[in-house]
């Protein structure tokens, strides 16, 4: 998925996208918060980007 972010912007992915990713790779696991891990690894994204 990211993949296809990537290959279509010629970017780096946005934090929308990789949220995009993670949720939909993790999504109905309960007992796991996939969005704060992958925030704690990724420190140099940016998070702030307004998401549309």
């Amino acid at each position: 998925m990211l993949y296809g972010f990537v290959a279509k912007t010629k970017k780096s992915p946005t934090w929308s996208e990789m949220l995009h990713a993670i949720k939909r790779n993790f999504g109905g696991l309960d007992l796991v918060n996939p969005e704060e891990y992958f925030k704690e690894q990724l420190s140099m994204m940016d998070f702030t980007e307004d998401v549309s």
